[in-house]
């Protein structure tokens, strides 16, 4: 199974730059002040499954 090129981006910046976006929120509330925890969750099978498809 051939997979495009843009799906490789699109996945990419799915799985990239949604944990650095939404970790970049995140810390803006830290450093006001904010208590909490950042706590980012990845799955290598996710990312193999998309390719399959």
């Amino acid at each position: 199974m051939e997979v495009s090129i843009d799906d490789i981006k699109r996945m990419f910046d799915t799985n990239v730059s949604g944990v650095i976006y939404g970790s970049k929120a995140v810390v803006e509330h830290f450093k006001r002040g904010v208590p909490g925890a950042l706590i980012n969750v990845g799955s290598l099978l996710d990312c193999y499954l998309k390719l399959l498809r």
